[in-house]
């Protein structure tokens, strides 16, 4: 894990945010963290956790279908939330007895603002210094865990400037995201399952706490 990974994951806990996923997963870093869910409505009403879906390409062994449906199969496990000038964002469902959750960070430390509609966050991109605690990034992470008998357990980390995720729209009570072209790596974590990588493209509408 890199000096400013590392630093920023140290906000993030100072922060008081519970992260369920370790956002440092792929690329040679090492996750270790069974994917944890969270709770929510569905765009502000209450329903099933989120609207919208990811596609999922690529290289990836994760199991399950090719997109990612918020919510699908597993209620109330897609939300989001703001705290500390960060957003959280969680996307799972539960595909064939594997609980898959995307996981995402959005980072506007250096602008002095909560992340905002039209911002365009890269996936780990630092400022011009190359501080990363100064940059609007995103840290993604995507698992996966099957649920069955024998069960495994999939991990996929973020790739430097692979990637946006855009803030399209929010309210009080929900906000959609766009991710395009988001990479994730396999982790190297002996516990991890993953090999390849992962692709994800769309827009979800999550439910919103925090704002």
């Amino acid at each position: 894990m890199t000096f400013q990974k590392r630093k920023f994951l140290q906000f993030v806990a100072a922060s008081g945010v519970a992260l369920t996923l370790a956002a440092c997963g792929g690329g040679g870093d090492s996750g270790g963290t069974d994917p944890g869910t969270g709770t929510g409505g569905s765009g502000g009403s209450g329903g099933g956790g989120g609207t919208g879906a990811l596609t999922l390409t690529g290289s990836s062994n994760i199991p399950g279908a090719n997109v990612l449906t918020p919510g699908a199969g597993a209620p109330g496990t897609s939300t989001a939330a703001l705290a500390s000038k960060l957003l959280i964002a969680e996307v799972s469902d539960l595909n064939n007895g594997v609980l898959r959750t995307l996981m995402l960070t959005i980072n506007p430390l250096g602008t002095g603002a909560t992340p905002a509609v039209g911002v365009v966050y890269a996936i780990q991109d630092p400022d011009s210094n190359g501080n990363y605690a100064n940059a609007n990034l995103v840290l993604p992470v995507l698992s996966a865990q099957v649920t069955t008998t024998g069960g495994k357990f999939y991990l996929f980390g973020d790739v430097k400037s692979s990637g946006t995720v855009k803030v399209t729209a929010m309210s009080a009570t929900s906000i959609d995201l766009l991710l395009t072209n988001v990479t994730l790596s396999q982790s190297t974590d002996p516990k991890s399952s993953a090999t390849g990588n992962a692709v994800l493209n769309g827009t979800v509408t999550l439910p919103l706490t925090g704002k």
